[in-house]
């Protein structure tokens, strides 16, 4: 039987360069006390925090780190992850840092670079999401770039919101299937604070080892390697008490 390679991973957070609350040195250090092995920085609109990122992934042994960025956009905010820094930074270039970007123009820029795109926290109230409308139009208006696309189905983020803001957003596995988008969904923490490093994560499993970004990128945007299980590493309970930071992660499945 083929050996089959294990990876935890949590593509979407944020640092003191955006609206969080730890420097990317800080990040990377809280990633490894939580045994995560995939970290990606996606701040807001900018790419100011990659290189002191990149710098501390390098002198960290076993952990994978993926330079990103969160753009917000008429419909909704949309992650790109790319195989390195370079070509994250290039990308922002593009990018207003206000937050006025045309998701016409967005995907226009991210056209000459490879990447994975995840579009994080659909139909979550009150945090810039696309709604299941704005995904279809996506679908039918980006062939290209949907066969690049992922879906947030848990946003550790949100998962401390009432439940009945979650309703539609809990929807989402159901709709993936009805609506025939098949994406793959991803857990991922959203992280503003050290606390919720980790919160929601993503399990992959490869048919071949993944030592770098653009392993993984490769990887996920194929298929065809392995699969992805989305679960959350706290139930809905102990996450109010985590945000507080008043217990460590345990793992708990969705």
């Amino acid at each position: 039987m083929p050996q089959k390679f294990k990876y935890t991973s949590d593509l979407h957070g944020h640092s003191i360069y955006s609206d969080g609350k730890c420097s990317p040195s800080e990040i990377v250090d809280i990633v490894v006390q939580n045994k995560i092995d995939i970290i990606a920085l996606t701040d807001h609109n900018n790419t100011l925090g990659l290189k002191e990122f990149e710098d501390k992934i390098n002198s960290t042994n076993n952990i994978i780190g993926i330079s990103g960025i969160e753009v917000s956009t008429e419909f909704g905010h949309i992650i790109f992850l790319f195989e390195n820094a370079n070509d994250a930074i290039e990308f922002a270039k593009n990018i207003d840092k206000d937050g006025k970007n045309k998701l016409a123009n967005v995907i226009n820029s991210s056209k000459k670079f490879s990447k994975y795109i995840i579009i994080p926290h659909p139909e979550v109230p009150f945090i810039g999401s696309f709604s299941y409308e704005s995904i279809e139009d996506y679908k039918n208006n980006y062939p290209k770039e949907w066969n690049m696309t992922g879906i947030e189905a848990l946003n550790g983020e949100s998962l401390i919101m009432p439940t009945f803001m979650l309703k539609k957003h809990n929807e989402l596995s159901k709709i993936n299937t009805k609506q025939g988008w098949n994406r793959k969904l991803f857990g991922n923490s959203d992280y503003h604070s050290k606390n919720s490093i980790g919160v929601g994560v993503t399990d992959l499993e490869s048919s071949f080892e993944i030592n770098t970004a653009k392993d993984f990128i490769e990887n996920i945007k194929n298929g065809t390697n392995g699969k992805i299980t989305t679960k959350k590493r706290l139930s809905k309970y102990q996450i109010a008490y985590e945000y507080a930071g008043l217990i460590k992660n345990v793992i708990v499945k969705a």
